[in-house]
């Protein structure tokens, strides 16, 4: 079997080393022409997906390993174009949106509730919420920031409902009271980060006496805690995808998604 590329149509032919002209074209032609290049270029990434799925159902281990040096990509890049791949068949994909549209809306979540009332998010994906945003980014000619907008204002009401649900009367769809931003926060009665992580010595922790239960703390507290610790998180995030060269890789987003998303929980747990 011949692997050798070729595309083609009435004004030129593309192989692997260059695009070759059979023809003049017309100004409609060459755009269309640049089009069609330019669906090659995504259409890679939902087929390399297709292809190790297809892999994974017949030859399983090392598959990866081989992958990457096929393909040249990160096995994690590889791991990420799976994901999206099993995650949209076929026809849930929308031909005139880009990998990266779909790539925005995988991480939408259902909402999952119990016999008790009580709510959380699942880790099924909301196949018709996002099917409904790709409609509408594809309507709207939406771009991918546009869409990533609606996708975190949509993330932001998931967790106003889920508090609201599990907090009853006292949680409600409100925003959030303003905070300055010309003074510094008094911390002098929060909880240090040894409070949250454990000791930072070898020594054991002191036992409080019987007269000295231990302190309690405004959630509040704890979850300013929770953001002076997350930022070096971030920050390290980014280091480690740029020493590896694979700044905004499919991998590394998902990451820092990982990470708003546990912030995001935490915020709700601390309401």
């Amino acid at each position: 079997m011949s692997n050798e590329l070729t595309l083609k149509t009435k004004c030129y032919l593309t192989t692997q080393v260059g695009t070759q002209v059979t023809r003049k074209s017309t100004k409609t032609e060459w755009e269309t022409y640049g089009e069609i290049l330019r669906r090659v270029d995504e259409a890679k990434q939902w087929a390399i997906g297709d292809w190790l799925v297809d892999g994974k159902r017949h030859y399983g281990d090392g598959l990866y390993k081989r992958a990457a040096e096929i393909t040249g990509q990160a096995e994690g890049t590889l791991r990420q174009y799976v994901h999206l791949s099993s995650q949209f068949e076929l026809l849930a994909r929308t031909n005139n949106l880009s990998y990266r549209h779909h790539y925005e809306v995988a991480s939408i979540k259902l909402i999952t509730e119990f016999d008790d009332g009580m709510v959380e998010l699942s880790s099924d994906p909301d196949h018709n919420k996002i099917a409904e945003l790709l409609k509408e980014a594809e309507k709207q000619g939406w771009s991918v920031v546009d869409l990533r907008k609606q996708v975190v204002a949509y993330k932001e009401w998931q967790r106003r409902y889920i508090a609201a649900k599990n907090g009853g009367e006292k949680a409600q769809f409100a925003p959030s009271p303003p905070r300055k931003q010309d003074a510094e926060p008094d911390t002098t009665d929060e909880p240090i980060l040894d409070d949250v992580f454990g000791p930072t010595t070898d020594e054991p922790p002191a036992k409080p006496g019987p007269t000295q239960p231990p302190k309690k703390y405004d959630r509040s507290s704890y979850l300013r805690q929770w953001s002076q610790a997350i930022g070096p998180v971030r920050r390290l995030v980014d280091s480690i995808a740029r020493g590896v060269d694979e700044m905004h890789s499919p991998l590394h987003e998902q990451v820092k998604t990982h990470l708003e998303s546990a912030t995001e929980t935490v915020e709700t747990w601390m309401e």
